[in-house]
C-alpha cells in the first residue's frame, strides 16, 4: 500500500503493528485534534515498518511536537490542506496547501513517490 490515512487520528493505540506490518505504507495522513494525537507509539510502529515513511498532518497542536522528535524527520508537513495528485504512470505528488485562509497556497510538493 503506497497511501493510508491513519485510524482513529494517530492515536497511541490505533494502527495495530500487524496492520501497519501488512500495509507498509509509503505516505501516512494524520487528521489530529487533540494534544495528544498522533502518538508515539503509533508513529513508532509506522516507522518501524517502513523506516522511509512520510508523515503528513491536517494540524497539529504545537505541544504535541516535542514528543514526536525522535521521528520528527519523517514529518513532512505539521500542517495545511492535503491534496495527492496521480499520474497514469503512476507516481504520486502530495502537495501541502495553506488553509489559513481560502487562497489555499500551495505550501510545499512532495514526491515523485512510486505506486507499484
Amino acid at each position: 500500500m503506497e497511501v493510508m490515512k491513519a485510524s482513529h487520528h494517530g492515536s497511541t493505540n490505533a494502527n495495530s503493528e500487524e496492520l501497519v506490518n501488512k500495509l507498509c505504507p509509503q505516505t501516512v495522513w494524520i487528521n489530529p485534534w487533540r494534544s495528544e494525537q498522533p502518538g508515539i507509539p503509533c508513529m513508532r510502529r509506522f516507522v518501524a515498518a517502513n523506516s522511509d515513511v512520510s508523515f503528513f498532518t491536517t494540524g497539529i497542536v504545537e505541544s504535541s511536537k516535542a514528543p514526536l522528535a525522535e521521528v520528527e524527520n519523517n514529518f513532512k508537513s505539521w500542517s495545511g490542506h492535503i491534496v495527492m495528485r496521480v499520474f497514469p504512470d503512476g507516481k504520486y505528488y502530495v502537495y501541502v496547501l495553506d488553509d489559513s485562509d481560502e487562497s489555499y497556497t500551495v505550501k510545499s510538493i512532495h514526491g515523485p513517490y512510486i505506486s507499484e
